[in-house]
């Protein structure tokens, strides 16, 4: 977990604000979450290819079990992001396409099947779909939403300064690997130019990309 506060007073050392006439303690807390549901969209499609991304997502996987409704249907927790795997009976179920599903029913290999253990899934909105359609007893992982960090600011008026001074109001959730990612994504958001640190530290977790204006 991330101390807000030393994420504030960092990100203000490095800006050069945090005094009178910068934004709203409200302006910041929902660029901080704008940041981490950014981060959050860019890192969860890699959880299953990379160990170093695994390990920053671990806060946010949650594991559930539910049986699904007659027509295979899971619905989607409330802090849904994304899916990281799903079972039944120990058995992996494999992500198909929806404009798949026709041409497995005529596929006998392919097609699920309770009597061979062999399932599948895709998500349909708000629901995740289990075939074959079936009561099923279902082990889901799924990647949660982050709970936005929070910053409080006291304002303080004196005769010589203005100031404020910050608390927390919630710490990020992220662990402390993530420091680094979210602070220069902050930057980038306040048009402060930080694209080559930012490569350099999505390079030390083994992931090639260009940086995203957010």
């Amino acid at each position: 977990m991330i101390s807000i506060v030393r994420f504030w007073d960092s990100l203000t050392k490095l800006a050069k604000i945090g005094t009178a006439g910068y934004e709203t303690q409200e302006q910041f807390n929902l660029s901080l979450q704008s940041v981490e549901t950014s981060l959050m969209s860019t890192l969860a499609p890699l959880y299953n290819s990379s160990r170093a991304v695994k390990d920053l997502l671990a806060p946010f996987v949650v594991p559930d079990s539910a049986t699904t409704d007659p027509d295979g249907s899971y619905d989607k927790p409330a802090d849904y992001f994304q899916l990281a795997a799903v079972s039944v009976d120990g058995y992996p179920a494999t992500e198909v396409d929806v404009n798949e599903i026709q041409m497995l029913m005529y596929l006998p290999s392919r097609r699920p099947s309770v009597t061979d253990n062999r399932y599948a899934y895709y998500e349909e909105s708000d629901k995740i779909m289990l075939l074959p359609e079936d009561e099923l007893d279902v082990s889901i992982k799924y990647i949660r939403h982050p709970v936005p960090g929070q910053i409080v600011l006291t304002a303080t008026e004196t005769d010589e300064d203005d100031y404020v001074t910050p608390t927390s109001g919630s710490d990020l959730e992220w662990p402390e690997r993530a420091f680094n990612l979210l602070l220069f994504l902050m930057l980038q958001r306040f048009g402060i130019e930080v694209e080559k640190q930012l490569l350099i530290e999505y390079s030390n977790l083994g992931i090639q990309m260009e940086t995203q204006k957010i």
